[in-house]
């Protein structure tokens, strides 16, 4: 086992986010796959916004609670999350792996870019507008759930941690 910088633990992968429906949804994707790696789901509460993303971030490197890799749970949390790990001097990937959902433009734009799971921003509108359409002219009467699948976009921000 490598040996991890100071404010990192060894152990399962801490996933911040909260705060909305979709967060919900999320939190229990993560929960689903943490359990099928045989890793325990550890999760933060980050508010979904950045401010909060900090300070929870830096809450779990204060107690060295934050192994050596962290879920962020969408693009305003990452910059809370990337400005915490900044602040403790640590370095993606070498300290700390980081992956994000979501994929705003600016994500392949830091160093290293980030690795985020993108959503299909095109056509989960579409989508969207179809379904209002068909609520509307009463073409559809019983609700329909479309799940849009993510997308993997691997950057640097995530190589495995150094043995």
């Amino acid at each position: 086992m490598p040996t991890l910088p100071p404010g990192l633990s060894p152990g399962t992968i801490p996933y911040t986010g909260g705060g909305t429906d979709t967060a919900a949804v999320r939190l229990a994707g993560y929960a689903v796959a943490m359990r099928a790696a045989g890793l325990e789901p550890h999760t933060i509460e980050g508010g979904f916004r950045s401010e909060a993303a900090h300070e929870a971030v830096r809450r779990l490197l204060d107690q060295s609670a934050l192994s050596a890799a962290l879920l962020v749970s969408n693009n305003l949390m990452m910059l809370g999350a990337l400005k915490a790990v900044r602040e403790a001097g640590l370095r993606m990937p070498d300290d700390l792996a980081i992956v994000g959902i979501g994929d705003p433009e600016w994500a392949a734009l830091v160093d290293p870019p980030l690795t985020m799971m993108a959503m299909p921003v095109r056509g989960m509108p579409l989508d969207a507008m179809e379904l209002l359409l068909q609520r509307v002219l009463r073409s559809r009467d019983s609700p329909r759930r479309i799940i849009h699948p993510m997308e993997l976009r691997v950057r640097a921000s995530h190589t495995r941690f150094p043995a």
